[in-house]
């Protein structure tokens, strides 16, 4: 599945980022420190097309999970990007549902939709093309309704380090932020070893992985 953004659906992929008004530097696609970066996705189990949580709450954001994490990491925002500078596809689809397409106001935005009963864990991968610059974004969807915490919060409190987080570096090696204390509970949480450096060879993140479980 291939994804391009509005403008405006642009900007609400950042929407909720760490510091979003914080005067920052801007660095370029190519100056981010990681090429596969984890995402925390949320959806309601009881309103999967978000009709009640107001616009953008629990839409899908491979893109935005990359602004998010230079925000928090290299704190500093990604320069403005033109809908002709990014692309994002979908390469792997999540197990227990679907992702689709809806409108909202100022564009287009992706949800996850569960299958009927679901509401349990799941996970994506998208490839996110930024000026020609390839990152692998993995979603770690979790379901949740809680729509007034702060983001990164919402995160740890699922079992996520936080809203966005580094897999592996610029030149594929691992050097993730999740301090090591968490490393044992975390890939409990995660269900599958995204952060073991032996499985990220080459930035790769794995086709396929162990049964994802319960936070």
């Amino acid at each position: 599945m291939l994804r391009t953004l509005s403008a405006a659906a642009l900007a609400l992929a950042f929407a909720g980022s760490p510091d979003a008004a914080t005067q920052r530097p801007t660095i370029e696609p190519s100056q981010v420190n990681a090429r596969s970066i984890g995402s925390c996705e949320t959806y309601d189990p009881k309103d999967p097309y978000n009709l009640n949580n107001g616009a953008g709450a629990d839409s899908l954001r491979p893109l935005g999970a990359i602004g998010a994490y230079v925000q928090s990491y290299q704190k500093a925002h990604l320069t403005e990007l033109k809908p002709t500078d990014y692309l994002v596809t979908y390469v792997e689809q999540p197990q227990h549902g679907v992702i689709k397409s809806v409108s909202r106001e100022g564009g287009v935005v992706d949800l996850y939709i569960p299958n009927a009963g679901y509401a349990g864990n799941d996970r994506y991968v998208a490839e996110v093309t930024l000026k020609g610059v390839k990152f692998r974004v993995a979603g770690y969807i979790r379901p949740s309704n809680d729509v007034i915490s702060g983001y990164d919060d919402l995160c740890r409190r699922l079992g996520l380090p936080s809203s966005a987080w580094k897999i592996s570096d610029a030149t594929g090696n691992n050097a993730s932020d999740t301090p090591l204390s968490m490393h044992a509970s975390l890939v409990a949480a995660l269900g599958h070893w995204e952060l073991q450096t032996a499985d990220l060879a080459g930035s790769a993140v794995p086709a396929k992985a162990p049964p994802l479980k319960s936070p």
